[in-house]
């Protein structure tokens, strides 16, 4: 360029230096106009042309908020004003030199056009198109960020959370959003204006990912509070509007194809196809070969129904065994299969071991016997009645005060229940005491009684043919790094155990509470089976303790709430309250509230006391059973009159109904509290 201009210079000196002072004359002797255009209520007109005429070109264009400027040479000029719905307007206007000249316009709506009778005319705004939703953006007094369905068909978007999850500062799991790190629950959703209601318990937002982005127009998400909103969020509103019915019928078709590089295009190992298998049904490929009948009284099965906890599946804790008669294939050769089908979750694996083709056992085949042997396929005549080495009758309590005593160990064990008092011999497992009275039976972990060691022991059988309902109770000790699992079963014949209590892993170091209902075995004999199974290090002590049996039903997870428990929990209050005035008089004026009443298991409550009385530096607060049995025990500091403290309940309090005491001095409080699941 450098030499170009010097090529002119020498050539062409005069035309180049009058070239030169033209250009900056006429830069020195622009003007400008510049201004406002607005309509007749003063709104600002954006894209809106304006023209010098007689030029037919427009050279300046409104801005979103209505500005122009046009830049022109002394003298008069006529700038002229057009946008369509207003009436073009025509101003004259006079510029010096070095002038800047500053002209308002307002524009008045047009008349419109006249049509004939019968004829209609339908406009719809883009709701998802950019233009619209930077013009929505730029007007609101809010921090809002838009989605149209434009930005979402150029992005792929399939689903609403895709599209949000986009926007600065929100992020989408499992569809469910949080804004500039604030959770579902600070968040509302609505559907065209419409607040949407969560289907999650759990949940204070709906699931984005239930809303396909085909239906949808855009997505405005509000960032700050705005008095033209509700004031229940501080995270994000989002306003979803979905699209209009469509005027023409509309079909949508989508594919994919995918491949896998491992098998794709490569020989497999398969079974032979049939010709109809695209359709999805055999052609008779798959069936059997010919001279082979089927008949299903030739293959006789067993079927096995039992209903325990998912972790003993997981476990793999006493598998069922199967035994089934083949003695009709006898004289020829025979081959099996299984067959394993799953159900509807992943947590359903199916697992066979220890698989045996033997001749016939002879031995005890009937189930209900006391010497079944499930490995037998003879009945030898063997079998004897189901028999107890001790009955009982209820209510029956055990605190291995003289030993075992009707109590006994199985021999379809490894290691032993032991009797103990004081602290276990290992150090940071097992309890420093007895629950009740000063001895009681725990399984030592130590080595060699560990990884993975099973100690039974069983109770003598107790009479509940003329009870009709009954329950169970004790006290457990489950310290330790190294904790395996305590199972309680029950059996109306020693053959079939029954599931009916259990509990795995360290549970603190106190002794717990438990209780279930046996009121299934009412009106028969049961005998019930502690099991202790180590897990893989020493620290795994765990012992039990103040056994009992009475003919009160619960329910599996806690006392089961009736009208009758109601009227008996009343009376209970009501002589404690009478007992309490007797004691303590002169405190009297002294109340407490505890909320939420119903509480969630293992959940937290408030505890709201007041007028409590002066000097008092401790308040102890108590839960206690129907039973009458304390389930646990806590102190709160008492630091003024009235107060209120959160104490968190144990995990292991069972769902039901409690007494709540509350002791300040020699004054106690007692309110009733139900728990839930």
């Amino acid at each position: 360029m450098k030499h170009i201009l010097t090529i002119l210079s020498k050539s062409f000196p005069a035309i180049f230096w009058l070239a030169i002072f033209s250009i900056f004359t006429l830069k020195a002797s622009s003007q400008e106009v510049r201004g406002k255009v607005v309509d007749g209520y003063g709104e600002e007109i954006p894209f809106v042309n304006v023209y010098v005429l007689p030029s037919k070109e427009p050279v300046a264009t409104t801005d979103f908020t209505g500005d122009y400027s046009v830049t022109l040479l002394p003298g008069k000029s006529t700038l002229e004003f057009s946008f369509v719905g207003y009436n073009t307007k025509q101003v004259e206007v006079e510029i010096k030199d070095k002038e800047t000249v500053e002209l308002n316009v307002i524009l008045q709506e047009g008349e419109g056009v006249v049509i004939d009778k019968g004829a209609e005319i339908i406009a719809k705004a883009n709701r998802g198109s950019e233009g619209f939703l930077d013009s929505l953006a730029f007007k609101s007094g809010s921090t809002v960020s838009v989605v149209g369905n434009t930005e979402m068909s150029l992005r792929g978007d399939s689903k609403a959370d895709d599209a949000v999850s986009r926007v600065s500062g929100v992020s989408s799991v499992g569809g469910i959003i949080s804004v500039r790190g604030l959770s579902d629950r600070y968040v509302k959703t609505l559907l065209n204006g419409m607040e949407l209601p969560t289907l999650d318990p759990f949940r204070n937002n709906v699931r984005l990912d239930a809303f396909p982005t085909g239906l949808i127009d855009n997505i405005i998400i509000t960032k700050t509070m705005n008095p033209e909103l509700i004031g229940d969020w501080s995270g994000a509103y989002m306003s979803i509007q979905t699209k209009d019915y469509p005027s023409d019928l509309v079909i949508k078709i989508s594919s994919s194809v995918g491949y896998n590089t491992n098998a794709t295009f490569n020989e497999i190992i398969s079974s032979k196809d049939g010709s109809t298998d695209w359709l999805g049904y055999d052609d008779g490929a798959r069936g059997l070969p010919d001279g082979v009948t089927f008949n299903q009284e030739n293959f006789p099965t067993r079927y096995t129904v039992v209903s325990v906890n998912d972790q003993f599946e997981v476990l793999g804790l006493y598998p069922q065994l199967a035994n089934i008669d083949v003695s009709a294939y006898t004289g020829q050769s025979v081959k099996f299969r299984l067959n394993g089908t799953t159900a509807y979750s992943w947590k359903g694996d199916i697992a066979v071991d220890q698989f045996c083709v033997v001749e016939s056992v002879p031995g005890c085949t009937d189930p209900a016997a006391g010497n079944y042997d499930p490995l037998a396929t003879i009945d030898d005549g063997s079998c004897v009645d189901f028999t107890c080495s001790a009955t009982v009758t209820v209510p029956y309590c055990m605190s291995f005060e003289s030993g075992l005593g009707d109590w006994n160990q199985s021999s379809d064990d490894d290691i032993d229940w032991s009797l103990n008092s004081g602290m276990t011999a290992s150090w940071g497992t097992g309890p420093d005491a007895a629950s009740d009275g000063t001895e009681y039976l725990y399984v030592e972990a130590s080595y060699p009684n560990f990884p993975y060691k099973t100690a039974i022991v069983n109770t003598p059988c107790f009479d509940l043919t003329a009870e009709s309902a009954a329950s169970m109770s004790f006290d457990y000790n489950m310290f330790g790094a190294f904790v395996g699992s305590v199972y309680v079963q029950a059996s109306t014949d020693g053959v079939v155990w029954d599931y009916v209590w259990w509990e795995t892993g360290d549970q603190g170091e106190g002794w717990n509470a438990a209780a279930f209902d046996l009121s299934a075995y009412a009106g028969q004999t049961v005998q019930l089976r502690f099991i202790g199974q180590t897990n893989h290090g020493w620290q795994g002590d765990m012992a039990i303790d103040n056994v009992c049996v009475s003919n009160i039903g619960l329910r599996a997870n806690g006392r089961e709430i009736t009208a009758e428990d109601i009227a008996e929990l009343d009376a209970m209050l009501a002589q404690t309250e009478a007992t309490e005035d007797i004691q303590a008089p002169e405190f009297s004026t002294m109340s407490a509230k505890v909320y939420p009443n119903p509480s969630r298991k293992g959940g937290e409550v408030a505890i709201e006391l007041a007028d409590l009385p002066e000097g008092i530096t401790a308040i102890t607060v108590s839960v206690v059973d129907l039973l009458g049995k304390e389930v646990m025990n806590s102190q709160i500091a008492a630091f003024s009159t009235n107060q209120t403290e959160y104490v968190q309940l144990h995990g292991s309090i069972e769902s039901g109904t409690y007494l709540v005491r509350m002791i300040a001095g020699n004054q106690t409080i007692t309110e009733r509290l139900i728990i839930a699941e």
